[in-house]
């Protein structure tokens, strides 16, 4: 798929991904907070310091001293201006499948261990998978899983540790395994995350959206700048755009859609297909 210069239109139906009802009363004026932020900061950052910037240029000790001072202030400022990314695209999941490789890795590196003990270990590893006149042969598994347990043994043998895995292991009889069920239940646990992350976000400088108020964000994917349409109130369209647009909101806001998308989706419009 090409993306042009138009905008990505994401219909995003706030009222329901935020569960908030009638507009807070304490909504405070953002813009006015930030612009308050950044002149406090900026006469601080004029201030000279009491201790000399040559007695910590290129002070290993000093640095180490002042790290975690510096950590802290960096962290409050970023809170203070939102511009700290609060949105990430791609959050800690471990998938079914992830669980699965984790099995066989235990599995098979308790089995290389055996398997290497053995004088020749790749011709034992044939002789229980592929040597039906073999004593070792293994005539307890189905040819499926004889094939895959040579496959996950050889690997293990060959490299140490599995970078491919055959997930018709004798591990898994019956137990059925579905990839696009899973891909869609990472899509649904990513799109609950960012949602939470969106409405923290929100939370922070206390915006409410009506309810029944149905926004539409518009993100270019050129520059991931936000345009908020669907409701006449120019503040809280400010306020959104403004918060969106700090740190790598907007952007992270883009890739998240972008990787969650079906064709009949409701959050991209046909005309970034052209």
């Amino acid at each position: 798929m090409r993306l042009n210069s138009q905008y990505i239109r994401t219909q995003l139906m706030i009222q329901n991904m935020l569960k908030r009802n009638a507009a807070d009363p304490t909504v405070k004026n953002v813009s006015s907070d930030i612009t308050a932020f950044a002149k406090k900061a900026s006469s601080q950052a004029g201030r000279p310091s009491k201790e000399s910037l040559s007695k910590l240029n290129y002070s290993k000790d000093s640095i180490v001293n002042h790290a975690e001072a510096f950590r802290r202030a960096y962290e409050a400022a970023n809170d203070q201006t939102v511009e700290e990314t609060k949105i990430n695209a791609q959050n800690p999941y471990e998938s079914e499948s992830d669980i699965r490789k984790k099995i066989l890795d235990e599995k098979y590196s308790k089995i290389n261990a055996m398997n290497k003990t053995k004088p020749d270990p790749l011709g034992y590893i044939k002789d229980k998978y592929k040597n039906s006149n073999s004593p070792y042969f293994r005539n307890d598994l189905s040819a499926a899983e004889r094939q895959a347990a040579y496959d996950n043994e050889t690997e293990w043998l060959f490299k140490g540790k599995a970078q491919n895995y055959n997930m018709q292991d004798a591990a898994f009889r019956n137990v059925n395994f579905n990839g696009e069920v899973e891909a869609e239940n990472e899509k649904i646990y990513q799109r609950s995350q960012v949602n939470k992350q969106l409405q923290a976000l929100l939370d922070q400088y206390h915006i409410a959206i009506p309810a029944d108020t149905a926004l539409t964000f518009t993100i270019s994917p050129i520059d991931y700048q936000v345009k908020v349409s669907g409701t006449d109130d120019e503040q809280l369209i400010h306020q959104l755009e403004h918060i969106l647009q700090s740190g790598e909101n907007s952007k992270q806001l883009f890739l998240h859609i972008m990787k969650s998308l079906s064709s009949d989706s409701a959050q991209y419009s046909k005309e970034a297909q052209q």
